[in-house]
């Protein structure tokens, strides 16, 4: 599925590139970055944004354990707000 090779291409870079943070001649230009990423998922169409959301749940057991939670923790750290069906039903309850 297309979405699961995004969300791997998304969780690849932001994996990789948020040690450097640490580093305080590479700070600046990471949020930089990261706010590039973060406005171009913005831009994605909704419904496809729904089922990027899901990817990241889906492939984060690919991910070292130490990994897994922050790739799952994308959609939310980018404040995608989007909810699945059961999701939204529960939040109906």
């Amino acid at each position: 599925m297309i979405s699961h090779q995004i969300a791997r291409l998304i969780a690849n870079v932001i994996l990789n590139i948020d040690p450097l943070g640490d580093h305080p001649d590479l700070e600046d230009r990471i949020v930089e970055i990261l706010e590039h990423i973060s406005h171009d998922l913005q831009e994605i169409d909704p419904s496809f944004l729904a089922e990027l959301s899901k990817a990241f749940r889906d492939i984060a057991p690919e991910y070292p354990e130490q990994f897994q939670q922050d790739v799952r923790d994308i959609p939310d750290d980018f404040h995608l707000d989007i909810r699945d069906d059961a999701e939204e039903a529960a939040q109906r309850e």
